[in-house]
C-alpha cells in the first residue's frame, strides 16, 4: 500500500471515528486510538456497551452485551477483529449465533466504512434475540418461550399485566410474569407491617438475590396498589 493510501485510510478511519463519537455517548461508546507507533498492530479499538432497541422502555430489555472491535492496520480492506465481551441474558449459544452473524457482516463490509454498520448490526442482531429470551425461568425451571397461567390465583389486572408473559428484572434476570408475581407475593405476605410502605418495600431477585425495589417495576404496580396500609396489617 502506498503512503498517500495509507493517508486516506487513515483519514477515512478518524472521519468514522469522529461519527461515530458525535452519535453515542462515552457511556455506551468508549473509542482508543492506538499511538502511531503501535498503529502496525492496531489502529484502534471500540467497545460499545448495546442494549435492544425497545423505542426507550427499559422494562422491555432483557438482555445486553458488550462488543469489542480491533481496526486492524490494513483496514477497510482487512476485516475488524470483532470480540464479544461481558454480557446479560444471552446464552453460550445466542452469544456463538451474534458473533458469527457479526463477523459475517464483517466480511461484507470488506473495503469500505464497516464501524457503524457493524455496531448498528449488532443492535439489531440484540433486539431479535431480546424479544425471544433462551433458557429456562429459574422459579419453575420451564422454558420462557412457554406461558404459564396460574388460574385461580392472579387477579384480573395480574392477568393484564401478564400478557407481556416475561418479566426482566433490574438486574437482569429473566422469569415468567407469573412466577415471579406469585414468588413475590408470597414474601410480601411475611414482610412485617413495620416495612410494608410501597415506596419502600425491596424484594430479592429469585436468581441472584439482589435487592430490587418494587416501586421500580413499573409491570407490578398492581401489586402495590392491593397492599394493605401499614397499620391495618395483622
Amino acid at each position: 500500500m502506498t503512503d498517500c493510501a495509507m493517508a486516506d485510510d487513515n483519514d477515512g478511519l478518524e472521519d468514522e471515528l469522529e461519527l461515530l463519537s458525535a452519535m453515542w455517548s462515552e457511556n455506551e461508546l468508549k473509542i482508543k486510538r492506538s499511538p502511531a507507533e503501535d498503529a502496525s498492530a492496531v489502529k484502534a479499538s471500540l467497545t460499545a456497551r448495546l442494549m435492544p432497541l425497545t423505542a426507550g422502555d427499559q422494562g422491555l430489555q432483557h438482555l445486553w452485551c458488550e462488543v469489542h472491535l480491533e481496526v486492524p492496520p490494513d483496514y477497510p480492506e482487512e476485516a475488524l477483529l470483532i470480540a464479544l465481551g461481558a454480557s446479560r441474558g444471552l446464552s453460550d449459544q445466542s452469544r456463538c449465533s451474534m458473533l458469527q452473524y457479526l463477523q459475517k457482516i464483517s466480511h461484507q463490509l470488506l473495503g469500505g466504512p464497516a464501524l457503524h454498520g457493524i455496531l448498528e448490526a449488532a443492535s439489531e442482531e440484540l433486539t431479535k434475540l431480546n424479544s425471544t429470551p433462551s433458557g429456562d425461568c429459574a422459579i419453575c425451571l420451564a422454558s420462557l418461550s412457554e406461558t404459564p397461567v396460574l388460574e385461580g390465583k392472579l387477579q384480573l389486572q395480574d392477568m393484564q399485566d401478564a400478557t407481556a408473559a416475561r418479566v426482566c428484572t433490574p438486574c437482569f434476570h429473566v422469569f415468567h410474569y407469573t412466577c415471579l408475581m406469585e414468588c413475590w407475593k408470597s414474601c410480601l405476605a411475611k414482610t412485617p407491617a413495620s416495612q410494608c410502605d410501597p415506596l419502600l418495600i425491596t424484594l430479592a431477585c429469585p436468581e441472584c438475590r439482589c435487592e430490587i425495589q418494587l416501586a421500580a417495576m413499573p409491570q407490578f404496580q398492581s401489586v402495590i396498589s392491593r397492599l394493605p396500609e401499614p397499620e391495618s396489617i395483622s
